[in-house]
């Protein structure tokens, strides 16, 4: 999963990696990817906050 808002609880997702932008977001998906890893088949969202004064929101949505 990626994008600007907090992943929904009702898709199954067990960890979350908040980063910073888009191009933090797509760095991470690549290392993944070039490792041969699909992090939301493992149940991890990658989730761009657009911007790091965002954390507050997440902090509350994900608990």
């Amino acid at each position: 999963m990626a994008g600007n808002a907090p992943p929904p609880a009702d898709q199954g997702f067990r960890a979350a990696v908040l980063v910073e932008g888009l191009s933090d977001l797509a760095a991470i998906e690549a290392l993944a990817t070039g490792r041969g890893r699909d992090l939301a088949a493992e149940g991890t969202a990658v989730v761009s906050m657009g911007g790091a004064m965002s954390i507050a929101k997440y902090a509350e949505a994900l608990g």
